[in-house]
């Protein structure tokens, strides 16, 4: 059984706060409950539950098999792990003791305790434990007074827990993509956080990873738009291909990844991530106008590199390079859009090495930098765009 003290460390309330934020960004509306008991679909709940309490009893229904009671005014951030499920509960103001104690009642008549041959409980004034040996399932449940929170672990101790399927559904729930089966092996590895949307399975030491790679590039290579495949590479004293897909209209992005050494692993990162990659400087241009309403000019015959967009509008990596980016040319036609919208701005260097500058508003910081060309490069023109809080 996983103890209760490696739950304390896996999970932080400080975490949770954070966590729950980000849910709110990455989920869909789930007000209402669903009906996770099996019975009439139709009988929608009348229980006003979070965003993120609505996403937790989804997904413990279809990772774990059983149905979590409904529960108003309890924000909840939640991981899933290679084989366990770490939830927490934050209610406030004494919530957390009625909450910790509902759900020992609960377990307590869903596992038949009294009776049941299978589940056993251990449990103390603020902790309860119910362990399945046949079933190699378990559960461990934690009251925190103190920061008025409770800690639900839910986790297999046996190889039982069907990973792939757990990854399938959360890409077609997240992503709208249908996975291919792939029933004749098993990933050894499977990892989620479900509060911001992002998760990972892999394979690891599998004789079969080059047709499982193919099989799920096939899949993904048939995408098509908004999505688009980004970078293919090798790293360096690697035998590994990484291929990359981006939707830059909601900022998900799929990384999958073959190693063909001795690893013999397939590894697959999937997930809404807050921010969005263009693929071409024209979408880079659209993000720009769309987020921030700056009108960037086309940049003829330059090559995009680094880029990220924050959908919240709070930060961007852009970075360009072309022989066409003289350092007159950036003050010209790029500098000159910032400073028609911002006034002058605050020149931070200008020299052989290069040259910077920054505008601030509205808690923002512009920064646009120049570097002259190199040996080994043509010039760069980089934009920053992040909080700004002196």
């Amino acid at each position: 059984m996983i103890e209760r003290k490696n739950v304390f460390k896996i999970i932080s309330v400080i975490i949770t706060v954070i966590c729950c934020a980000f849910t709110l960004i990455a989920c869909g509306d789930k007000t209402k409950g669903n009906n996770t008991t099996g019975g009439d679909e139709e009988n929608e709940s009348t229980v006003s539950m979070t965003e993120s309490y609505g996403v937790a009893m989804d997904c413990v229904q279809q990772w774990f098999g059983i149905a979590i009671p409904e529960k108003e005014n309890i924000e909840v951030s939640f991981d899933i792990g290679n084989d366990s499920f770490c939830f927490d509960m934050v209610g406030g103001n004494g919530l957390s003791v009625a909450t910790f104690t509902e759900f020992a009642e609960y377990f307590d008549t869903l596992f038949d305790i009294e009776n049941s041959t299978e589940w056993e409980k251990d449990s103390g004034e603020e902790y309860a434990d119910y362990n399945n040996e046949t079933l190699g399932k378990g559960i461990n449940l934690y009251l925190d007074t103190y920061n008025d929170a409770v800690y639900l672990n839910l986790f297999y101790n046996n190889a039982t827990f069907d990973k792939y399927a757990v990854a399938k559904a959360q890409m077609n729930k997240i992503l709208g993509i249908a996975l291919p089966d792939i029933s004749a092996v098993k990933p050894t590895y499977f990892h989620a956080q479900l509060y911001n949307s992002v998760f990972e399975f892999g394979y690891y030491n599998v004789d079969d990873s080059e047709n499982i790679y193919n099989t799920l590039k096939t899949c993904l290579d048939n995408l098509t738009s908004p999505w688009s495949e980004g970078n293919v590479s090798v790293p360096n004293n690697y035998s590994r291909t990484i291929v990359e897909y981006y939707n830059y209209t909601n900022g998900a992005k799929i990384l999958l990844s073959w190693d063909s050494g001795d690893g013999r692993s397939v590894t697959l990162e999937a997930g809404l991530f807050g921010n969005v990659v263009a693929t071409t400087i024209a979408q880079a241009r659209n993000l720009f106008a769309d987020v921030y309403g700056i009108e960037i000019p086309a940049i003829d015959g330059a090559i995009l590199g680094d880029n990220s967009f924050a959908l919240t509008g709070n930060e961007v990596t852009f970075s360009v390079s072309g022989a066409v980016l003289t350092k007159q040319y950036c003050i010209g036609n790029i500098e000159a859009v910032f400073t028609e919208l911002f006034g002058a701005g605050e020149v931070t260097c200008d020299d052989e090495n290069g040259r910077g500058i920054t505008w601030v508003n509205e808690g923002l910081m512009y920064a646009v930098s120049w570097t002259p060309a190199s040996e080994n490069s043509e010039p760069i023109l980089d934009i920053d765009i992040h909080e700004y809080n002196p």
